[in-house]
């Protein structure tokens, strides 16, 4: 065997044969696992139980991480949450369903969304920690709560204009933020119902806060933002830092107080409005500060508004702390007005500033006279 020189010229000795080429080695690389949530849809022809397969599509019951939905097609019965501390992915309950989700003392977490559109009953017959767990609580339907220490614990709570939310019992929301757009009623039915709000609240435009007959407990964020209207038949508000009425292009901010309302904390009226209609009146235990504001370029002033009737009544809007006044004060009157009718509108500890009023006519052959009686505003005819 020969190789060439450099030179050309063939040179004795042994060739090199080449190395063979060293196989391709296979690497399997190990990737995290996942589970896709499995969707559970309710057809509920057997009876309204959870734990029974027959009444899910795929028919099995739910288990941790599966998705729950409760559409118009099937047998659109109630159904009931009878798997105690059951943790699912999401829950969406469309408009077209026209049963009812029932929870009964039980524990049920959803990790991400609950999205309610139709029924929702939630009873809590003995006190709990907490019996409902959800990252993103959106209302858009109906839901009622009964019992004693009923907890929801919500990142993100959201009730929908239209919607409708019935407290019948005691009702602890915990969690960042609850952002109102329909109706939250506090409603008295076998004893008093309290709402403990331990979130941030804002009441929207289209938001209404109804207590007929109970309480309300806010104990959130340093301010309680009302755009829209709480009305009072009789009650107790308990906020432990400012109520803010705020106007807004659509709306006024409205406190509105038709029985007995008395209320712990401050109350800012931003250019919205204090309504108090006949019967006992408004007892604040805090301060009253009255502030305009400008939307749009217009500029608004703050209402306190207090009906009167007959011959006189005593004080209606009773302020035990600082009254810092610059709005306007409405009176109207309901029926009418006796002669040398004599009314006590507004009393406050200490004050500063003052209101713009807006007067009925008086008693036919009378005026007016009106003003502050060191602490006491009052309107007297003469």
């Amino acid at each position: 065997m020969f190789e060439f020189s450099p030179l050309g010229r063939k040179a004795k000795g042994r060739s090199r044969r080449p190395s063979p080429a060293k196989p391709a080695r296979l690497c399997l690389e190990v990737f995290e696992e996942r589970t896709v949530p499995t969707t559970l849809t309710w057809i509920g022809p057997n009876g309204g139980s959870w734990s029974e397969p027959a009444n899910w599509s795929t028919d099995t019951v739910p288990t941790t991480g599966d998705d729950l939905h409760f559409g118009s097609g099937g047998a659109n019965t109630n159904s009931n949450d009878d798997m105690d501390a059951l943790s699912v992915h999401s829950i969406t309950c469309d408009s077209g369903f026209t049963g009812t989700i029932q929870m009964v003392d039980v524990h049920l977490t959803v990790t991400q969304t609950f999205t309610q559109r139709g029924g929702l009953q939630i009873t809590s017959n003995t006190s709990a920690d907490t019996d409902l767990t959800v990252a993103t609580l959106d209302i858009g339907g109906t839901v009622s709560s009964y019992g004693t220490d009923l907890g929801i614990s919500a990142n993100t709570t959201t009730t929908q204009q239209g919607s409708s939310w019935t407290i019948y019992g005691t009702t602890i929301l915990s969690g960042s933020s609850l952002t109102q757009n329909g109706t939250i009623s506090v409603v008295y039915q076998f004893s008093t119902p309290v709402f403990n709000v331990g979130t941030s609240y804002d009441i929207g435009n289209t938001g209404t806060l109804s207590i007929q007959e109970g309480e309300v407990h806010y104990t959130g964020s340093p301010v309680w933002t009302v755009e829209g209207t709480i009305n009072v038949n009789t009650g107790t508000v308990t906020n432990s830092n400012l109520l803010r009425l705020q106007r807004t292009p659509t709306h006024t901010g409205t406190l509105r107080v038709s029985g007995q309302l008395d209320m712990t904390g401050n109350l800012e009226n931003k250019a919205g409005l204090v309504y108090i209609e006949l019967e006992e009146g408004f007892y604040l235990s805090g301060n009253y500060t009255e502030l305009d504001d400008v939307i749009l370029g217009v500029s608004y002033a703050s209402t306190l508004q207090i009906e009167v009737s007959g011959a006189g009544a005593y004080g209606h809007f009773h302020i035990s702390g600082t009254a810092t006044l610059s709005g306007v004060l409405r009176v109207t009157a309901v029926g009418q007005l006796a002669q040398n009718a004599l009314f006590s509108l507004v009393s406050a500890t200490t004050r500063s500033g003052d209101f713009g009023v807006d007067l009925p006519p008086p008693p036919a052959g009378q005026s007016w006279s009106y003003g502050w009686n060191v602490s006491v505003f009052t309107l007297e005819a003469i």
